[in-house]
């Protein structure tokens, strides 16, 4: 489903210097269609399965920016403090891209949205993910070595866990409350590499 009012916060954030990543939806539909979309400057990520393949219920197309584990993912469960359980979905898939962009920021935080998307997409596996229509990009997110931090990052890379950040964003969905854009407006622009 379209969210314009969600779409136009978006695309604020992003031109604000605020890289968005978010899940592509698990409706089996044309990402582009949805809310948001990669036309905002969102990082979208699609989901695949542990075949290397599409997983069957994630969004595609040209509205996907890259793909990452999203099918049968082992997670932690509020069934108790050390219970997991395997779960799926696109929201699988962007904490995981959220973890590579969180890396890349540490690294270099001064990079611009479209700069880390193009960083994340350079950086990607290409070609080797299968079941894709023609418009998606082929393209499955990873970290290289280079850009793994030494210390406890690299004791999860190294044990093949996903990664992921505590950067959270909450929207009202259907509304974009004036204060809510007023805030946004008001947000300092991202300091300048250049």
């Amino acid at each position: 489903d379209k969210n314009y009012a969600l779409d136009v916060v978006i695309n604020i954030l992003v031109r604000k210097g605020i890289v968005v990543v978010a899940a592509a939806g698990n409706d089996n539909i044309e990402a582009a269609e949805c809310t948001p979309n990669a036309w905002t400057g969102a990082i979208i990520a699609g989901a695949t399965d542990r075949t290397g393949a599409k997983a069957s219920f994630s969004n595609y197309g040209k509205g996907v920016t890259v793909w990452a584990p999203g099918q049968s993912v082992i997670a932690a469960s509020n069934d108790c403090l050390d219970c997991s359980e395997a779960a799926s979905g696109t929201s699988f898939a962007s904490p995981y891209t959220a973890g590579v962009v969180a890396l890349l920021l540490q690294a270099k935080p001064n990079l611009k949205p479209a700069q880390v998307s193009d960083i994340l997409k350079s950086m990607a596996v290409r070609g080797k993910l299968k079941g894709l229509d023609p418009a998606s990009p082929n393209l499955f997110v990873q970290a290289p070595d280079h850009v793994v931090q030494r210390g406890s990052v690299q004791k999860f890379k190294n044990k093949g866990v996903g990664f992921t950040d505590k950067l959270n964003m909450a929207f009202i969905s259907k509304s974009c409350p004036k204060s809510v854009k007023d805030e946004i407006d008001n947000l300092p622009p991202v300091a300048s590499s250049d």
